[in-house]
């Protein structure tokens, strides 16, 4: 799994003690924060516990890394478009691409705009904050 599943729409990240949520936040009303569970994107450098920062408002590019809703669960993968079909791809070869077909639900959440990770051997200050 690439992403932990939420059952509303990703809420914005509640303002963190160090004050930087505002200005990583393009616009709070489009934009939010979502902390990513699992390695399916690792070779994109985006670990476990990578915190993205996601903006609804903008429309995805072939190549962008998107949050969707798929089939119920969400998922952090590169939407790849082709003349024919649209797929989302993970960036680790342990993991398949999804072809999208007209019978399965999904929904574009946002396109990541930027990834939040801490360096290697030092947690502390991303797994700290809390998202609402």
């Amino acid at each position: 799994m690439a992403s932990e599943f939420r059952q509303s729409p990703p809420s914005p990240l509640q303002e963190s003690p160090y004050g930087f949520t505002g200005a990583l936040l393009p616009d709070p009303s489009t934009s939010f924060f979502y902390r990513v569970t699992g390695d399916s994107m690792s070779q994109a450098h985006i670990p476990d516990g990578a915190l993205l920062v996601v903006d609804r408002s903008l429309r995805p590019a072939n190549g962008d890394i998107v949050l969707v809703n798929l089939e119920g669960e969400q998922v952090v993968r590169r939407l790849v478009r082709t003349s024919r079909v649209l797929v989302l791809h993970p960036d680790n070869p342990s993991y398949r691409p999804q072809v999208i077909t007209p019978q399965m639900h999904l929904t574009i959440l946002g396109v990541v705009l930027a990834i939040l990770i801490e360096p290697a051997g030092r947690k502390g200050l991303l797994s700290q904050i809390t998202l609402s």
